[in-house]
């Protein structure tokens, strides 16, 4: 913890009265922390399960970041399609676009208008 105090105290300019020794090993730690970054992002990645109802339709577990929301996720998985003409469900439930997703969330996204079809 006292590393990690440190490698931040570098950061802000307070290095000052540290011994050479000290503010190497800090120097080193910091460029640690900033290297271990997309490591964290991978440990902290959600899983989810994403149905696709578009088509053939298909589902599978699939990991997304923290925070994501249905309409980021809506255009990751389904580019160049409009929101509008799809019904996006978590859990079974509605939800509007801006709902973060959490870990272990059903996501289903079903077009509520499919192309070619004529009008009854």
């Amino acid at each position: 913890m006292l590393e990690v105090r440190l490698a931040k105290g570098l950061d802000d300019g307070l290095d000052d009265g540290l011994d050479d020794g000290l503010k190497e090993q800090a120097l080193m730690l910091r460029g640690t922390l900033q290297h271990s970054t997309h490591f964290w992002e991978r440990e902290t990645a959600m899983k989810i399960l994403f149905v696709n109802n578009e088509g053939g339709g298909f589902a599978d577990s699939i990991e997304v970041a923290p925070n994501t929301t249905v309409k980021k996720l809506f255009g990751e998985q389904l580019p160049g399609r409009r929101p509008e003409g799809f019904l996006m469900r978590v859990n079974r439930q509605p939800v509007a676009s801006d709902y973060v997703l959490q870990e272990g969330d059903r996501v289903t996204m079903t077009p509520t208008k499919i192309e070619g079809a004529l009008a009854a």
